[in-house]
């Protein structure tokens, strides 16, 4: 029916993950925040191993069109700690990370 080969769904969950992620990188979620939410996406049977695989090409575009943005600046969730995030600028060196 589509090109996707993710369900929405799915794609959601990616998406929380990688922000996660990015929040820990950015030495913003703690260390051990970042372990025990993984642990969580692990039990409920999540794997995030295939995230390094994406073209950065395909996420680049993905990030263009993503809704938090405003105006031409890429924006993401970053998670202060469990239960209070705030969205913040994502400097395209980040999106080199993965």
């Amino acid at each position: 029916l589509s090109h996707y080969t993710l369900c929405h769904g799915e794609a959601i969950a990616a998406g929380m993950w990688w922000e996660m992620w990015l929040s820990k990188e950015k030495g913003v979620l703690l260390k051990e925040d970042f372990a025990r939410i993984d642990k969580f996406w692990k039990r409920v049977g999540f794997d995030q191993s295939w995230l390094s695989n994406l073209p950065l090409e395909r996420l680049e575009e993905a990030l263009q069109r993503d809704k938090k943005n405003e105006g031409e600046e890429v924006r993401f969730v970053c998670l202060q700690k469990i239960g209070l995030a705030t969205t913040e600028k994502l400097e395209k060196s980040m999106i080199k990370v993965l």
